[in-house]
């Protein structure tokens, strides 16, 4: 004997045996579960932390947009933006007042400061900054992600003063951090790279990013790249 029964679900009235309608109840209370699963699988793929060897590949592929924050890192950096977007006349002038230490001023337009950029200013200044990256990318413990701040074209820098350039900031900055007044460059392995112009948060000053490792420990070197 069938008894039929009316059920509405999601704006529907479905007709069928206390069977069916059973069934499409326990589908109902699965689905959320189900599209949850889904959801904590896509976030722990999107936590995953790069290896040595995918940065290394990602770099020379050109494939760095595969680089990601943590979720929690990056509503922080969007937020961080935003806030300094309320400050500052462009996000580059937020860098060359508190990076380089170019003089704040008032924009005539915005209202919003702006970096008092000249001649004078220009040779007090330093064209170049090494510093840690407050914002780094999901990558294995270890492995240190720096920042080389550049205020001219990294074009009109022959590529072989380029290199010696970022093997002499990583090699400084690896013996300061680990308190290593003797150390060799033959114990790292480096990667750096320049983001497509699509993918860079400051598109008016040039920066590369540089990841570096102790390879003592590790079983294999990947050198210089």
């Amino acid at each position: 004997m069938i008894v039929m029964s009316g059920l509405m679900h999601g704006g529907l009235k479905w007709q069928g045996s206390q069977r069916e309608v059973g069934r499409l109840l326990w589908r109902s209370r699965q689905r959320p579960r189900l599209l949850l699963r889904k959801k904590l699988q896509v976030n722990s793929l999107k936590e995953k932390l790069a290896s040595w060897n995918e940065i290394k590949e990602w770099a020379e592929n050109k494939t760095t947009e595969n680089f990601k924050r943590s979720a929690k890192l990056g509503i922080e950096y969007s937020k961080t933006l935003k806030e300094r977007e309320k400050v500052y006349h462009s996000r580059n002038d937020h860098i060359l007042i508190l990076k380089y230490g170019f003089p704040p001023k008032k924009h005539e337009k915005s209202g919003k400061l702006c970096a008092d950029v000249n001649d004078e200013n220009d040779t007090k200044i330093p064209i170049e900054l090494f510093t840690p990256n407050k914002f780094p990318y999901l990558i294995e413990p270890n492995i240190y992600h720096y920042l080389l701040w550049f205020r001219k074209q990294f074009k009109d820098i022959p590529q072989e003063t380029l290199n010696q350039k970022i093997l002499q900031y990583v090699l400084n900055e690896h013996k300061k951090t680990n308190n290593l007044p003797s150390f060799s460059l033959q114990h790292l392995d480096i990667v750096w790279f320049e983001n497509p112009l699509h993918l860079r948060s400051y598109p008016g000053i040039s920066h590369l990013h540089v990841f570096w490792r102790d390879t003592r420990g590790h079983s294999h070197s990947s050198g210089v790249l």
